[in-house]
């Protein structure tokens, strides 16, 4: 029995282990997808402020203004700098989901013989219900 015991604790050890483990890498890699879509939503906003700039000075018939403008000019650093965070946090999403692909098992070949086997006999449609009460002694 002893031994039973030991192999459990060290099974029940490494689920645990296991588990939190993935459940870090969960979190981290959520954590990264809503800095992604952060970085995304500041994007839309800088290309609306481009896209209005813009459409200010040509509205002016300022067009030839458009490349000097400070305003524009800002814009265009801020998009550059958006798009190598960006660039980055998805390279960071990509190596997360590689090293947890690279840290799963295999899955069984279908009829191997490590899967769960054939349900015992009287639970192949799972356990028995209960069978209907017949009403009781009304108060």
């Amino acid at each position: 029995m002893p031994d039973l015991w030991e192999r459990m604790k060290k099974t029940v050890s490494e689920i645990y282990t296991t588990a939190s483990g993935k459940a870090v890498e969960g979190v981290n890699l959520g954590v990264k997808k809503l800095d992604e879509v952060t970085i995304r939503r500041e994007l839309t906003r800088e290309f609306a402020g481009l896209g209005g700039r813009t459409y200010q000075l040509l509205k002016r018939e300022e067009g030839e203004a458009v490349v000097s403008d400070p305003t524009v000019q800002h814009h265009m650093t801020r998009l550059a700098e958006l798009e190598k965070r960006l660039e980055e946090k998805e390279k960071e999403i990509r190596e997360i989901r590689s090293a947890d692909s690279r840290s799963q098992p295999a899955a069984p070949a279908a009829g191997s013989e490590s899967g769960p086997g054939p349900a015992p006999e009287g639970l192949e449609s799972g356990p028995p219900r209960p069978e209907s009460q017949p009403p009781g002694p009304e108060s």
